[in-house]
């Protein structure tokens, strides 16, 4: 590449930026992770099991959303069935002892999302599988955000 575009919050038009939270909403209750390396390190892990307990507040709203990289070469030409083009899906499921379980329903993309409202004070349980995976030989970085609406 010989040039590249500076893209600052400054230079993007605001509407691009509409619906981006700013710092002071991501003070609160805001926890991100990801897991990068080999393809079959998730495999070997099988579901991949996170507890949110610190924090936890009945009534209030969550938001938790796994998005995954997905290397160019390895998705299918336009021609193909939509629901094969993406060469690796995961599955989001969130529940709550005594509480909410919420499944995430994207079909089709990469990325997965959960929004519900916690019953009771009680630890937030996700999972996170994997559902297909037509590449065994791609790298794979995997994030994962856990949000509490203000």
């Amino acid at each position: 590449m010989t040039s590249s575009t500076d893209y600052t919050a400054s230079k993007l038009n605001k509407k691009i930026l509409k619906g981006v939270p700013n710092y002071s909403a991501m003070i609160g209750l805001n926890r991100s992770k990801f897991w990068t390396g080999p393809n079959n390190a998730i495999d070997n892990y099988g579901t991949i099991h996170v507890e949110e307990a610190n924090g936890i507040v009945a009534g209030k709203t969550y938001r938790v959303a796994i998005a995954w990289l997905v290397n160019p070469k390895s998705v299918k030409p336009s021609n193909s069935k939509t629901e094969e083009r993406i060469p690796m899906v995961f599955g989001l499921n969130v529940s709550q002892y005594k509480g909410n379980t919420a499944t995430s329903q994207i079909r089709n993309a990469t990325f997965q999302y959960v929004e519900f409202v916690a019953k009771n004070n009680n630890p937030i349980k996700i999972n996170i599988s994997r559902t297909r995976n037509d590449v065994a030989t791609d790298d794979i970085i995997l994030g994962f955000n856990f949000y509490r609406v203000p």
